[in-house]
């Protein structure tokens, strides 16, 4: 059964959604669960991509971009393309998008 969770920050930053979304992906890797981050423009997906390099600090998240090489096998990916209504996919989906 899927289940939706909504996170309202009270801090409206971008970055610190961001932020937390690493927080929530690193969370969900250590219970063994696939994560996907959607965003809005590649613009986006690029910088969320250079965050999850070095936050947060004490923790490196395994990510990469969809469509790259090491997609198949990360456990983190990032994209700012629509999900495709048939792709199946079972773990967290983070949506940092302005879109449903």
């Amino acid at each position: 059964m899927s289940r939706v969770d909504f996170y309202i920050l009270p801090d409206v930053d971008t970055r610190a959604s961001w932020r937390f979304a690493c927080r929530l992906a690193g969370k969900a890797l250590e219970k063994g669960l696939r994560v996907h981050v959607h965003l809005d423009d590649d613009a986006a997906a690029d910088d969320l991509d250079t965050l999850m390099w070095e936050y947060p600090p004490e923790q490196f998240l395994p990510h990469a971009r969809v469509g790259r090489p090491d997609a198949g096998v990360a456990p983190v990916t990032i994209d700012s393309r629509p999900m495709a209504p048939e792709a199946a996919f079972e773990g967290l989906l983070i949506n940092l998008s302005r879109h449903i």
